[in-house]
């Protein structure tokens, strides 16, 4: 299951084990041990793909986050939004265990590094949909009777809220 280009085959294979690892056991169940069993290679093996886990984990995320810039360049406004809501959704049917990721922004409360580059990742998204939910609301593509915040927390969730839980101070809300 190739999940990034950019990848190598043997990195895709590394990020599918720690997506389904994390939906199984949680972040504590990813260990460099378990990831190595699940990918049938030695503990060492890994790290000529990856220098750490650290590396594996942002790889993991920037994975969730690879469709905007194409998204982007194509599109804006509400055809922009339909296709980041319905490739989330291809991307979920796809991969089920990456919805344990997506939507359980806990999974990364203990770890600070791993906090802030979801937060970055929320918070830039939140940016994005904004943007494009404002322009179509401009463009008349959908109602501009409804406040755009309020339009994301319908369809996208509270990032503050997220943010609190994971005990992080918002800066860009």
């Amino acid at each position: 299951m190739e999940l990034c280009e950019k990848l190598s085959k043997r990195q895709n294979e590394i990020i599918h084990a720690a997506i389904l690892i994390i939906a199984e056991h949680g972040m504590s169940g990813l260990t460099t041990k378990s990831l190595a069993e699940a990918v049938g290679v030695s503990e060492p093996a890994l790290y000529r793909h990856f220098k750490n886990k650290s590396e594996i984990i942002q790889a993991l995320l920037m994975h969730i986050d690879s469709n905007w810039d194409i998204l982007q360049e194509s599109r804006s406004g509400w055809e922009l939004l339909k296709a980041f809501f319905a490739g989330r959704v291809e991307q979920v049917i796809a991969n089920p265990a990456l919805a344990h990721i997506i939507f359980a922004e806990e999974l990364f409360i203990h770890d600070k590094e791993y906090a802030e580059l979801m937060k970055t990742l929320l918070h830039k998204h939140r940016a994005l949909i904004m943007e494009n939910l404002v322009l179509a609301m401009s463009n008349n593509e959908i109602r501009n009777d409804i406040a755009p915040e309020v339009v994301f927390r319908m369809t996208a969730g509270n990032a503050a809220a997220a943010d609190q839980a994971m005990g992080i101070q918002q800066a860009c809300l």
